[in-house]
């Protein structure tokens, strides 16, 4: 089961990749996907939670108990998923021409067996949310339309949602599609709902095929919990709505732990003459909130705070990463939530626990250990050395740390 995790940005501190998701347009139409940008590296955890696959230059293998890595090959991929029995699946990209336009294609490669496929070229491809069964990948395709508007001197294009989400599950023996259509009757909404008036948020997929997902009513401000049936296609309602918060502006993003028992809202909103950042973690069950935090003051130098759920669904991650708005100086913190207990665990100033490093990104959350990659700054010129390191955020030590080339 795999948790999608979405990116936003709005006025001077969110980033312009997430119009995408608070709006029914796209700005910086060449984000063909909805993953990261292809510098940063894709990584997953083995089945038994030994080893952290690492796809970035090359792909390595990094030993979660001593940091050990080991280089398995000299060769960049899209892509890597970390199925049953241990198996890696990484997906490589080609471009080929087809009705005389580019079309990107994709092909799947077993690492513990001799096994390749070619993925189907999906029309208006989104993203990869899971692969299940040791057999079937779930992925999700949405058509839009693209236009343009002046501003100023510039003319900016943009896309505008106006079809149907569509989920599809890919049997990779037979080469099957079963595409699964989210029309407004299916959804209940009445004809009158415009679909560039909804966005969805997938949450989990499990090994059954239940793929759980979050529609956005940006008109009613409200998001709904949804459960599909990725192999016969029933679609059924799954706890109440939520409501936004009303002294809240927008919803950021939504994300979930792997099971998708738990689910963060991100919202923004207005604080005086500043701006605040919500996340409210709920049980999905009950829709019961567990655990709040929110963020004063910062203007972001991503896209707002990223979270991270751990593999069991029993830890929350936040990395807060900006400018203090009304101070001087950076903020570069994790703080690590029970959501049993809905408490705080521990907070992490990173600034001050790494000297003050030139960039820092987490990886996951693995228990109480935080992995993540960071380059130490050295002055006067920026340090391009790039480092993984594991850090117990309980008692605040690093475990381990190594380069990574």
């Amino acid at each position: 089961m795999i948790p999608i995790i979405k990116k936003l940005f709005f006025s001077g501190n969110r980033s312009s990749s997430n119009l995408f998701l608070a709006l029914p347009v796209l700005i910086l139409v060449s984000v063909g996907c909805l993953c990261s940008g292809k510098d940063e590296p894709r990584t997953c955890v083995t089945a038994d939670g030994a080893n952290l696959i690492w796809a970035g230059s090359e792909l390595r293998n990094v030993g979660l108990a001593d940091g050990r890595v080991t280089s398995l090959e000299p060769a960049r991929y899209a892509d890597v998923i970390c199925a049953g029995n241990n198996e890696v699946i990484v997906l490589k990209e080609d471009y080929v021409r087809k009705n005389n336009e580019s079309r990107t294609a994709r092909t799947a490669v077993w690492r513990n067996s001799p096994k390749t496929y070619r993925l189907a070229d999906i029309e208006s491809f989104q993203k990869y949310y899971g692969f299940i069964q040791n057999r079937y990948f779930v992925s999700g395709s949405r058509g839009f339309v693209e236009r343009s508007r002046s501003s100023g001197k510039s003319t900016i294009r943009y896309r505008v949602y106006d079809q149907p989400q569509i989920f599809t599950l890919e049997d990779s023996q037979s080469g099957e599609l079963k595409s699964h259509y989210l029309y407004r009757e299916k959804l209940g909404l009445p004809e009158t709902r415009q679909y560039d008036e909804l966005w969805f948020y997938v949450l989990s997929v499990d090994e059954n095929g239940s793929l759980l997902f979050g529609m956005h009513n940006k008109v009613d401000q409200t998001v709904s919990l949804f459960k599909l049936n990725m192999f016969d296609g029933s679609l059924a309602r799954t706890g109440g709505s939520v409501a936004q918060p009303k002294n809240m502006r927008l919803l950021e993003k939504v994300v979930s732990s792997r099971d998708g028992k738990f689910a963060a809202f991100v919202y923004e909103g207005e604080d005086g003459t500043g701006s605040q950042t919500l996340i409210d973690v709920r049980n999905t069950e009950t829709n019961q909130t567990v655990a709040t935090k929110t963020v004063r003051g910062v203007s972001y130098i991503k896209d707002g705070p990223d979270l991270f759920f751990d593999d069991q669904g029993t830890r929350l991650a936040i990395l807060v990463e900006g400018v203090k708005l009304k101070e001087t100086g950076g903020v570069r913190d994790v703080t690590v939530f029970d959501l049993a207990t809905g408490g705080e665990i521990s907070r992490l100033d990173l600034i001050e626990f790494f000297k003050k490093p030139d960039k820092i990104a987490v990886i996951r959350l693995v228990g109480d250990d935080v992995l993540l990659t960071y380059s130490a700054q050295q002055k006067p010129f920026r340090s391009k050395e790039n480092r993984l390191c594991k850090v117990n955020v309980v008692n605040k030590q690093i475990v381990w740390d190594v380069e990574m080339p």
